[in-house]
């Protein structure tokens, strides 16, 4: 659903709902489409005008849900703020099937991106170790400092680990407000994007990855068995890659169809559906 306005029930903000920004094409069709009959599903977010509206219709509403630091218990959260939201579905939590706080909470697969190609986001002459450091949420409010501290830390790995220079992919996600600052002294290049699209296959072709956390990234790096490390602090970060990348890479987890998430959670709803 495109968001129809900026103010969101789960207290963080909603990307695309910048000042600039003109609702009235997503308010509209909401006006003119919505009847009573329809099921509003949400992922993760759950935007005020929205939801206020759909519970005047009196419309069926459910919500994905995977873990957040601002929403630790969303059946809680969901009996407090928009108890309208029948059902919740807890993403990786296959199986579990319970009420808590008067709210239904149904289990359901991962659901992992599909890469429509292998592409190497880096170019041929790339040197190696090929270091991949991706901000998570597409770019929170804490991306800035999250990619400082990691490009430090590549920094140190060298330093005290390995002399050859790092050649550095920087995935900022498209909603990073902030610079990148690469420290003085960091070898090697780095390139920097907001995002590379799903042609390119970034875990394939990296050494290891420096990651935020995000849901997406963490799928990812499963299904491409690249050594990872995960937000700690930038002395830990060099100890921990120079141990990643001396470990090596493990061996790929492809996701079974039973782990397609999407496909799981269109069947809850619709019934049978051919997704291709």
């Amino acid at each position: 659903m495109l968001p129809t306005d900026a103010d969101s029930l789960v207290g963080e903000p909603l990307h695309g709902t910048e000042p600039r920004v003109d609702h009235r094409l997503a308010q509209a069709l909401v006006v003119r489409a919505l009847t009573p009959r329809d099921t509003v599903l949400r992922d993760v977010t759950v935007q005020r005008e929205l939801y206020e509206r759909v519970a005047r219709l009196g419309c069926r509403q459910l919500l994905v849900h995977r873990f957040q630091r601002n929403r630790p218990d969303p059946a809680a959260w969901v009996a407090r703020h928009a108890p309208a939201i029948e059902r919740v579905y807890l993403m990786g939590e296959p199986g579990r099937d319970e009420t808590a706080h008067g709210v239904r909470l149904t289990g359901m697969p991962h659901v992992v991106r599909r890469l429509l190609g292998t592409r190497s986001p880096w170019p041929p002459e790339a040197g190696v170790p090929r270091i991949a450091v991706v901000a998570g949420g597409g770019g929170h409010a804490d991306a800035p400092a999250f990619l400082d501290v990691a490009l430090r830390a590549v920094l140190a790995y060298g330093l005290r680990h390995d002399p050859r220079p790092a050649d550095v992919l920087v995935l900022t996600g498209p909603n990073l407000r902030g610079e990148v600052t690469v420290p003085p002294g960091l070898r090697g290049p780095v390139r920097v994007a907001p995002y590379v699209g799903p042609e390119h296959d970034v875990y394939r072709h990296a050494t290891a990855a420096i990651t935020h956390g995000g849901y997406n990234t963490v799928q990812e790096l499963a299904r491409s068995g690249v050594p990872a490390v995960v937000v700690p602090d930038p002395g830990a970060i060099a100890q921990a890659l120079d141990l990643v990348l001396r470990v090596g890479r493990r061996p790929a987890a492809r996701p079974s169809p039973a782990d397609d998430g999407a496909a799981w959670l269109a069947r809850q709803i619709a019934g049978p559906v051919d997704v291709g």
